[in-house]
């Protein structure tokens, strides 16, 4: 007789008998709501996107500058210092005192975001029993230890927001004090294209209609597939 395969429930829940209204308890993964991982995986995402911008940005600067080669920190591991190179560029070759002053501005913006993401990339995670939607991330780590007991999925989606604002301003940087309006945006795309056959589906409609709509990253629509039966058992 072969036994058949039990598939494991995808949600864990804990019971405690024991609960403290004023103490913190630990997260685990399974404990992160569904909305709160979609918020930290946007952060997670947005974040990259923006060192990669600020890379790129830095390089144009110096081209356009024609330096010999990058500022050596502007390649660091540390993320401080790779700001700091590019904030010294922009006040060393930005000619446009309109354009210089609103760079130095988003430096401002970009710290601002940053201890933020450290915390949520870097920290574990709390709840309080008390106010369930309430989150604390803390690290004891020497020398980086913290605790922010303020944090909720308002929070993470805000911070997600405000790094997608930052990264637009980067890559579509001011020119002699003009913002970049939607207009200028498509007709820079469609001069890229010009020529070119050109078609585009969206992944969200492509999934739905491949059939694995459950993959949409906006856990408040996504439907998970029906979980298939057990296989019966069977005679050997």
């Amino acid at each position: 007789m072969r036994k058949s395969k039990q598939s494991k429930p995808m949600d864990v829940y804990t019971v405690s008998a024991s609960i403290r209204d004023d103490k913190p308890h630990t997260m685990g993964a399974h404990e992160i709501a569904a909305a709160e991982f979609w918020a930290i995986g946007i952060i997670t995402v947005q974040w990259a996107y923006l060192e990669h911008l600020l890379l790129l940005d830095t390089s144009k600067m110096a081209n356009t500058a024609r330096m010999a080669e990058l500022p050596s920190d502007a390649t660091s591991f540390s993320f401080s210092k790779r700001l700091t190179a590019w904030r010294l560029i922009v006040e060393e070759t930005v000619k446009n005192k309109t354009d210089r002053e609103w760079r130095l501005k988003l430096t401002g913006r970009i710290a601002s975001v940053a201890g933020d993401r450290h915390k949520i990339t870097h920290g574990l995670w709390q709840w309080f029993p008390d106010n369930a939607d309430r989150l604390r991330v803390y690290s004891f780590r020497p020398r980086v230890a913290f605790t922010d007991d303020r944090f909720s999925l308002r929070r993470l989606l805000n911070l997600g927001q405000r790094i997608g604002a930052i990264n637009f301003e980067l890559a579509y940087v001011r020119r002699n004090g003009q913002q970049w309006t939607s207009l200028d945006i498509l007709k820079q795309h469609a001069r890229r294209l010009s020529g070119r056959p050109f078609s585009y589906v969206s992944r969200g409609a492509l999934l739905e209609l491949t059939g694995k709509g459950h993959l949409n990253p906006n856990p408040l629509f996504a439907k998970l597939p029906a979980s298939k039966p057990p296989l019966s058992s069977s005679k050997g």
